[in-house]
């Protein structure tokens, strides 16, 4: 798993130009599309935090991430399904003074959690029901880690100057 800041504002640009976007899949076997596709397949809505988006209605896991949900979220702080404000936006921090540096408003993280070359040389090489049960174990080991990820590691600051910590639920 590789994992980049994503900062309020434009950052979510290249994440509009890989994982909201449909690469086509060229070529007639599989081993000839997995040699030959280009981009990033498209992203999909995962993690506990969709329970509290889309007022009742939600984002379902695994459902694709669209650019106007991209946008909303990352771009403007929105509630992705309904455009609601998510607390306080995370373009506004004070002007430095002097001697400060400018600080970047972090909006989030993107997660690419990649199989090992042999994994994907295996499920490259293998018939139709043993390259479903080898992409089944890769969701379920990406499930795993978020879930390790929200339970363990990621935090938020909260309170006047983000003084204090609490898990993004909390």
């Amino acid at each position: 798993m590789t994992l980049s800041v994503r900062y309020a504002g434009d950052s979510y640009k290249y994440l509009l130009r890989s994982v909201t976007t449909v690469h086509g899949r060229a070529g007639s076997s599989p081993m000839t599309r997995y040699y030959t596709a280009e981009g990033t397949p498209p992203g999909a809505w995962l993690g506990a935090g969709l329970a509290g988006l889309g007022a009742g209605a939600g984002l379902a896991a695994g459902s694709p991430v669209t650019p106007r949900q991209m946008e909303r979220l990352f771009r403007d702080g929105l509630d992705p399904v309904t455009a609601v404000a998510l607390g306080q936006s995370p373009h506004v921090y004070p002007k430095p003074g002097e001697g400060e540096s400018r600080r970047r408003p972090v909006a989030g993280f993107d997660a690419t959690f990649t199989a090992p070359k042999s994994v994907s040389v295996l499920w490259a090489l293998a018939d139709t029901p043993t390259r479903e049960a080898i992409y089944d174990c890769h969701r379920q080991a990406v499930a795993d880690v978020l879930t390790v990820i929200e339970r363990d590691v990621a935090r938020t600051r909260i309170g006047t100057g983000g003084v204090a910590q609490s898990t993004p639920a909390g």
